[in-house]
């Protein structure tokens, strides 16, 4: 009896401390857990904490604005097609200014036929000549392929041909005698000054035509 109770106070007794260090490795492990767990990458978290799919919608606003701006090709200018096309355009306009001031009486054109021929030569090829520069100045295409084309270079013949012969014309008028009057400065200056310009489109005919050939 006492052997049997003292076998059972040792069982007793090795089970107690069984159950005490059993308890000791628990708390052991669940302190390593923790520590591991906070010694844990901020990105390993991230992989511990469950994720939830979600969709983010971007909206993009694009605005677009245009402007048109105006460039002026003033190189035309410093070319001899455009200097002599420049001059042509001012001489014309002074002619034509001179031969109409000079021509009308009492608000109307009276002149003989030679001064009709002038003033139309004059204001036709005025015309003409001030829209190809300014296309020249607006356009650097028209500046570049213009001049090339065969258009110009007869265009600069007809104007060579018609001018002379309206100058000359108007010049011979001038010389008869009854003709020298008042107006009869206005007129003489009027009719040289298109025979220079008739020897301005001949210039002008020339490089156009150099140019035309080159290509």
């Amino acid at each position: 009896m006492v052997a049997k109770g003292i076998e059972r106070r040792v069982a007793t007794g090795d089970a107690d401390a069984y159950n005490v260090r059993y308890g000791f490795e628990f708390l052991l492990r669940k302190v390593s857990t923790l520590t591991s767990q906070d010694m844990m990458s901020p990105e390993e978290g991230e992989n511990l904490v469950p994720k939830m799919s979600h969709s983010v919608t971007v909206t993009r606003t694009t605005t677009t604005s245009s402007a048109t701006a105006i460039i002026l090709n003033t190189g035309i200018l410093k070319t001899p097609s455009g200097i002599l096309k420049f001059f042509e355009t001012v001489i014309g306009g002074i002619c034509l200014g001179l031969i109409a001031y000079y021509s009308v009486y009492n608000k109307i054109f009276t002149g003989d036929p030679e001064h009709t021929l002038f003033f139309i030569v004059t204001f036709a090829f005025l015309v003409t000549t001030f829209l190809m520069l300014i296309s020249s100045l607006l356009s650097l295409m028209a500046a570049t392929i213009l001049p090339k084309t065969l258009f110009e270079f007869l265009y600069h013949i007809f104007a060579f041909v018609f001018y002379i012969s309206a100058s000359l014309a108007l010049l011979t008028t001038l010389t008869n005698r009854y003709y020298r009057g008042h107006y009869y400065e206005g007129k003489m200056a009027a009719a040289v000054l298109g025979i220079v310009n008739a020897v301005l489109y001949l210039l002008s005919a020339f490089f156009s035509f150099r140019t035309y050939r080159i290509g």
